[in-house]
């Protein structure tokens, strides 16, 4: 019988056992990865579940896999006033 191998989550800071995982190969947007080590990237099930929720235009998550940095930034839904008919 083959023993479990424990993979740690890869978010910077984060001490608890990876659960899931995002494949980084084919990854593009914003960056290049350049000096990544693996096309692998490990979550916890608490970093897992910010990647997941789908909140209506509140925040977007953002994840640098070389770095293990992950960002968060606010969505707002724009109204020029709180009262605008229009916008509101």
């Amino acid at each position: 019988m083959e023993k479990h191998i424990s993979k740690k989550c890869d978010v910077r800071g984060c001490k608890e056992s990876a659960r899931f995982w995002i494949p980084t190969e084919k990854l593009s947007g914003d960056f290049d990865l350049k000096g990544a080590k693996t096309h692998t990237f490990f979550l916890c099930s608490e970093h897992c579940e910010m990647f997941s929720y789908l909140g209506e235009h509140e925040e977007y998550v953002y994840l640098n896999p070389e770095t293990g940095r992950v960002r968060r930034i606010e969505i707002g839904v724009y109204a020029c006033r709180e009262n605008c008919p229009e916008c509101n």
